[in-house]
């Protein structure tokens, strides 16, 4: 699920931009999600209470209350891998990106505003995935979201999956197909019946098992064990 927010005080530009957005991403068959907002100070104060709640947010440079640029510094501060858009009727704000390390910049006047968008979430999408990304997690009374490079393995056990990283497990009521489908295309591939694993923290690999960063072994089944093996060979090989 990608989480991208959209924070513009003109409705209409709101509205056009989004099209867009749904429009990419249901041409990808991409999950997402998106917020909206009128000025930037309330998506700062999502961010004061959630570090981390967007994968992309397209920015405004001239707002009521708090401008674009004012709330991207802010947000950096909170979040460091959020992919930051600005969108402005004047081309100038264009070199103001640099101090925020800000992705892209969008002219709301461009009349192929598809071919902007489309091109801007391509190129995202490729720092999202190069990144390894995230998973978000729900619990009975909360979510978690996780980054993809600090899973070791998914555990299936009694109708309960469980994540593990070197610090924390994390349970979900989900089964493990759907937590294999959001992790596809990243380092973290199934294994058996009962297990994903992140390849990139595989330390040794057996016949019929794999022992990981932490020491923990995890069993690989005979079905499993060319594709798994496959990958981790490619990321041996830095592919």
């Amino acid at each position: 699920m990608i989480n991208i927010a959209v924070c513009d005080d003109q409705k209409s530009f709101r509205d056009n931009i989004t099209r867009s957005i749904d429009k990419y991403f249901k041409s990808k068959s991409i999950e997402y999600h998106i917020d909206f907002y009128d000025d930037g100070k309330p998506i700062v104060e999502v961010y004061e209470t959630n570090s981390s709640p967007y994968d992309i947010v397209f920015l405004d440079m001239k707002m009521t209350s708090l401008n674009g640029d004012a709330a991207a510094e802010i947000i950096r501060s909170y979040d460091k891998k959020v992919i930051l858009i600005f969108v402005s009727s004047w081309i100038d704000y264009a070199v103001t990106g640099y101090n925020v390390d800000a992705h892209r910049f969008i002219y709301k006047s461009d009349v192929a505003l598809d071919s902007a968008v489309s091109s801007t979430l391509d190129s995202s999408m490729r720092k999202i995935n190069s990144s390894g990304g995230h998973i978000i997690i729900t619990s009975e009374d909360s979510q978690m979201r996780i980054n993809v490079s600090d899973i070791l393995f998914v555990e299936v056990f009694d109708k309960i999956v469980s994540l593990y990283t070197e610090k924390e497990k994390y349970q979900t009521t989900t089964t493990l197909a759907a937590v294999e489908h959001e992790l596809e295309g990243t380092s973290i591939i199934r294994c058996h019946r009962s297990y994903l694993v992140n390849v990139r923290h595989i330390t040794a690999f057996r016949k019929d098992s794999v022992t990981l960063s932490n020491n923990r072994t995890i069993p690989v089944s005979r079905s499993s064990r060319k594709t798994v093996l496959d990958l981790f060979t490619r990321f041996l090989a830095g592919e």
